[in-house]
């Protein structure tokens, strides 16, 4: 088991993006495993940037579910990468939520609209998690998280018939239950 997970690791560093991006596949599935969760551990740090980096590369689904179990499996251990994180899911809805108003305004085919939908969910369940994760651990981080949170959650709140919204708002509850006091960023949400 450890060749095939040192050729996996090798594999996320591959010049070719459909490599990486099966071996960062191949790799999550592997997290059942405690062999396999204790071989990528050392290295979360690194592992964390080459999906962030992918991510940055291809919207797939695949990947966003992939980050979500690397959330979940190292939940205790994502704390100091909870703003790179929740920074690039960030993003990433909005440029897929952008998408999304484009495909609708545009009049194309709804089957695309769901696949963008589908996957602005699954960036704002992302998210979520995350913010579960470190749980007020890291008061510290909250209003750098406020910042870069403040426009996706906006963006769930405006589009009340998404799947994501019901996500925004218990991102926006994570915010507010473990901070100490309402920041005007939060209060303008009200």
């Amino acid at each position: 088991m450890r060749s095939v997970l040192d050729h996996l690791y090798q594999n996320l560093n591959h010049e070719n993006l459909p490599v990486r991006v099966n071996a960062a596949i191949a790799l999550i599935k592997m997290l059942d495993q405690e062999k396999a969760v204790e071989f990528i551990r050392p290295g979360l740090d690194n592992v964390i940037k080459i999906y962030l980096k992918l991510i940055d590369d291809i919207d797939y689904d695949e990947l966003i579910e992939s980050l979500k179990k690397i959330v979940d499996v190292f939940e205790d251990e994502i704390g100091p990468h909870a703003y790179d994180l929740c920074a690039k899911l960030g993003e990433a809805f909005l440029r897929l939520f952008e998408q999304k108003k484009m495909t609708q305004e545009g009049g194309a085919a709804l089957e695309v609209d769901a696949e963008t939908s589908l996957s602005c969910e699954g960036l704002m369940t992302a998210i979520r998690r995350i913010l579960q994760s470190i749980n007020g651990r890291y008061i510290e981080l909250y209003p750098q998280l406020e910042q870069v949170l403040q426009q996706p959650i906006y963006e769930t709140l405006t589009d009340i018939e998404s799947a994501s919204t019901d996500e925004g708002l218990t991102c926006l509850a994570e915010l507010l239950y473990h901070q100490n006091t309402v920041s005007e960023t939060m209060w303008n949400f009200f």
